[in-house]
């Protein structure tokens, strides 16, 4: 379920650092929201958007890594900049959010 409903919001891999391993990949809220969302509705979002009832325009694809930074980065944006993921055995293994 989870890799349909992510081909329907793009490419299967990170909208941020390109990882493609589906076990890292989550869906992100581009302007937050996905807490609200969930408690509003649970835990249905996979299949809503498999479906057609959830549209994709406000969603990408990020790895765990990333969904993460970019929470942090939308609460303080004073750490932009300051902050980066580093994944072992990447060709630039040090990279700073976009």
């Amino acid at each position: 379920m989870k890799r349909v409903a992510l081909s329907k919001i793009g490419p299967l891999r990170c909208a941020w650092c390109g990882c493609d391993d589906i076990r890292a990949l989550e869906v992100n809220h581009k302007n937050g929201g996905g807490t609200k969302e969930y408690r509003e509705i649970g835990p249905t979002l996979y299949r809503r958007i498999i479906n057609g009832t959830r549209g994709v325009a406000d969603l990408e694809i990020l790895c765990s890594p990333d969904n993460r930074l970019e929470w942090l980065l939308r609460r303080f944006p004073d750490l932009k900049g300051r902050l980066t993921v580093t994944w072992a055995g990447a060709a630039d293994p040090t990279r700073e959010a976009p």
